[in-house]
């Protein structure tokens, strides 16, 4: 019988792991290291291994079961190129964010020359090519799969268009010795967003393709799971929080708000519906799990362009100050606050994450003025229900309770009545930060990955 689960992350900035014991169900053991992308990564994930090992005796105790999600070197990035910006383009940007990806670029109607110069730039893992409804359009994709064909770049091009004309555009890939996989169109009618065949495409491609390309072919050996992307794993861990297991309860729609060094990532889950009367929608319809990612809104790696995006806005910290601990953290990105001052600038920082990353997230209702007068809009997803606001990430962890202020400072300064935001949550903070972590564990067992979930969500009474 497996007594212990190693699970780990290998991130941008650190290498995080916990070692799981099913028999008392708990976590034992927590360990965390600078991972190192210049020596290597396999070497921040040997130190955390050999860290979070049993000894007795003497002598390190095998574990069984060793289970790996990844974001380093980047992660997992996708340039999606698409007819419509506000149709198969953005149907494109969703299903890339739902597997797990970063959307480093999009791109719209007819590829252009300096276009395909932009995209050769991007070096991208995946270009993700959609464009027309099945039976409608078939110029646009085909010529785009032209100009694509002569990249200097080299990603996997995941063919997701009209399925009239995708034989025709693999042979174009084909032919130019490209390397590129056909599934389902991602918007096979005007109103149909198709999410599950392009993300499993481009989940098995990261696995059996793109984590050799980022150093992680030694880790795969090891592993007991097939690696995943880190965001699929907290996206897992999410829904089974929301949802529940066959014996407990879930909590219900829920938004998760994860601020990183690099991103912050945006999760919510529940139905996409209209709760305001007399509304018309426009745009595609809204997933039931849905997740955007900022890339210009982490507390390290993207610190300066957080900053330019909304220094008006932090009025508690002196501009000078701000600048030079962002120029700081910028070259020293595995730096983690130790002196008071800087802590309360990583919290000004963080608020000022979420201030600028959920209206990016979030549906919203404005008036539009038509031949027959005005009318409200709808565009985006309606999180009016959601009940419970989360914050997970290394500035929400410790058994401080007041760590969800952070939250509801940042949600009562965010003045865009427009938006469809959460009426009345509750804050709460991953103050474990294990969500990575329990969406690794749930497939080995949901029971325990649940449980240890809810224990580590706490909530501030003075913050409901």
């Amino acid at each position: 019988m497996t007594i212990n689960i190693i699970t780990v992350d290998i991130g941008s900035t650190f290498t995080k792991g916990l070692l799981i014991d099913l028999q008392e169900r708990t976590i034992s053991k927590r360990e965390i290291v600078a991972t190192n992308i210049r020596e290597g990564i396999q070497d921040s994930f040997s130190t955390v291994l050999k860290l979070l090992k049993v000894k007795r005796n003497g002598e390190y105790l095998e574990t069984p079961h060793i289970l790996v999600c990844s974001s380093a070197a980047g992660g997992l990035s996708i340039v999606v190129v698409g007819l419509s910006p506000s149709l198969s383009l953005k149907a494109g940007e969703q299903i890339s964010h739902n597997a797990g990806a970063k959307v480093v670029g999009s791109f719209s109607y007819k590829l252009s020359d300096d276009e395909i110069e932009e995209i050769n730039n991007l070096e991208a893992d995946i270009i993700l090519l959609a464009g027309g409804i099945n039976g409608g359009d078939e110029d646009v994709i085909s010529h785009n799969a032209l100009k694509l064909s002569k990249t200097t770049s080299d990603p996997v091009v995941v063919i997701a268009g009209n399925k009239c004309v995708c034989d025709k555009i693999a042979n174009i890939f084909k032919s130019a010795g490209k390397p590129f996989e056909v599934t389902e169109n991602v918007l096979p009618e005007i109103d149909k967003l198709n999410i599950g065949p392009a993300r499993d495409t481009i989940r098995k491609i990261f696995y059996e393709r793109i984590i050799f390309a980022k150093g992680l072919e030694s880790v795969a050996k090891i592993a007991s799971n097939k690696i995943i992307p880190t965001p699929s794993a907290v996206l897992s861990a999410v829904k089974l929080l929301s949802e529940g297991t066959n014996r407990m309860p879930g909590i219900g729609p829920l938004l998760l708000i994860d601020i990183g060094g690099a991103t912050t990532d945006v999760h919510s889950i529940g139905q996409a519906k209209k709760t305001v009367a007399g509304v018309c929608s426009r745009g595609l319809p809204e997933p039931y799990l849905k997740r955007t990612v900022e890339g210009d809104l982490g507390l390290r790696i993207s610190a300066k362009s957080l900053l330019e995006r909304g220094q008006e806005a932090l009025t508690n910290c002196q501009l000078e100050e701000l600048n030079e601990y962002v120029k700081f953290v910028g070259n020293k990105t595995e730096y983690v606050a130790e002196h008071l001052k800087h802590k309360n600038i990583d919290i000004e920082l963080a608020k000022l994450a979420i201030k600028l990353s959920f209206p990016r997230h979030c549906g919203s209702i404005k008036p539009f003025y038509a031949p027959r007068g005005e009318i409200l809009l709808q565009e985006g997803k309606d999180l009016s229900d959601v009940s419970t606001v989360i914050g997970t990430g290394g500035i929400f962890c410790g058994n401080d309770n007041n760590k969800s202020l952070i939250l509801r400072d940042a949600f009562s300064e965010i003045n865009d009545m427009s938006l469809l935001r959460p009426r009345a949550p509750n804050y709460l903070v991953d103050s474990d930060y294990i969500f990575w972590a329990m969406g690794l564990l749930m497939h080995a067992d949901s029971k325990l990955a649940y449980d240890l979930l809810t224990s580590s969500i706490r909530c501030d009474e003075i913050a409901k």
